[in-house]
């Protein structure tokens, strides 16, 4: 799963040099994006602080919850992968 960006952009015809920078540049672009992401949230977490506004209490748990569900079904997913393969 891991090679198979390198072998679609040696497949493009990108020269066999060039694949580490791009692969480089590629994980620089998407570490920059989460930086971005993450620091967008931190702000409007800040700004929202300002507000006082009273959390419900489902409203303490219902995130938790729902990452749970997701890293579920993502486990199970790749588990059904590993024990039923296509």
């Amino acid at each position: 799963m891991g090679l198979a960006l390198p072998g679609h952009l040696a497949d493009i015809g990108l020269p066999q040099s060039e694949i580490p920078f791009a692969l480089l540049f590629f994980n620089v672009g998407v570490e920059i994006g989460q930086f971005i992401f993450v620091a967008a949230v931190l702000l409007l977490a800040w700004m929202l602080r300002g507000l006082h506004i009273e959390k419900q209490n489902w409203a303490k748990v219902v995130p938790a919850y729902i990452i749970g569900t997701l890293a579920n079904y993502c486990f199970l997913e790749r588990l059904g992968n590993i024990v039923l393969p296509a």
